[in-house]
């Protein structure tokens, strides 16, 4: 609640201040994993007091199906191109790509996937701006581990700030990653134990462990700093799932 309503906003060109040693700072995903597997935003959590805002907008799949043709024609020339002139030392990374999109355009042409819009936002909350430098590296340098890449929204945080809250008020656009149902499936936080609370509601059973998971959304901190929501909507429109 006191990320809705804090004490005061002051606005910098990379943190915001909230009032009473509060600070925050706001990030945008920009360069995803090749490949994506169940629970790879997890090992995030461990830095502690961050948020992850993962939202979804879902694609109409005839303008898939062409923007993937395009995209596998265009694919497709270049490839013809750099073979003719004798450069191979792109072919491989191009053969890689075009596999890949006439894969992804098999699987949704014949309905057997969904292809969806994701942007990723991230914030980290600390005491000082010290603490908040050094998380700061931290989190680049977890991510970097895994082949992803986030920017700052430097001038930008108060936008930032309204896109993470879950109030389906994204301000910050230009930075969505097509991922299919499949993909978008594992970028929810379900393969860490730590997500168990002995008087919660059972939700079901860890993949991994097997062992039962329960939540207590009101339980607060130290054992759950960031509260798990997920807002569900009609089809077309935004959904976010904050955690």
């Amino acid at each position: 609640m006191s990320l809705m309503i804090p004490d005061t906003l002051e606005e910098d060109r990379d943190k915001l201040y909230l009032g009473a040693n509060r600070y925050t700072r706001n990030f945008v995903l920009t360069v995803y994993p090749t490949e994506i597997y169940l629970g790879w935003l997890d090992d995030l959590f461990n830095i502690g007091e961050i948020s992850i805002s993962v939202l979804s907008e879902s694609a109409y799949s005839g303008d898939v199906i062409r923007q993937l043709t395009q995209k596998v024609t265009a694919l497709q020339s270049e490839y013809m191109i750099y073979e003719n002139q004798g450069n191979i030392y792109h072919l491989p990374e191009l053969e890689n790509m075009i596999t890949d999109y006439e894969e992804m355009r098999k699987v949704i042409q014949t309905q057997n996937d969904k292809l969806f819009y994701i942007t990723i936002l991230l914030a980290l909350h600390c005491k000082s701006e010290e603490e908040l430098n050094d998380k700061t590296e931290i989190l680049e340098s977890e991510l970097s581990k895994k082949s992803a890449q986030l920017r700052t929204l430097s001038f930008r945080q108060l936008d930032g700030f309204k896109s993470i809250i879950p109030l389906n008020n994204l301000k910050i656009t230009g930075y969505d990653k097509n991922l299919t149902a499949s993909g978008f499936s594992a970028l929810f936080p379900i393969a860490s134990p730590n997500l168990s609370h002995s008087k919660g509601i059972y939700l079901g059973s860890n993949i991994f462990t097997s062992s039962p998971v329960y939540l207590n959304s009101f339980i607060g901190p130290p054992m759950l700093n960031n509260q798990h929501i997920t807002i569900f909507g009609i089809p077309g429109s935004r959904k976010i799932c904050c955690y």
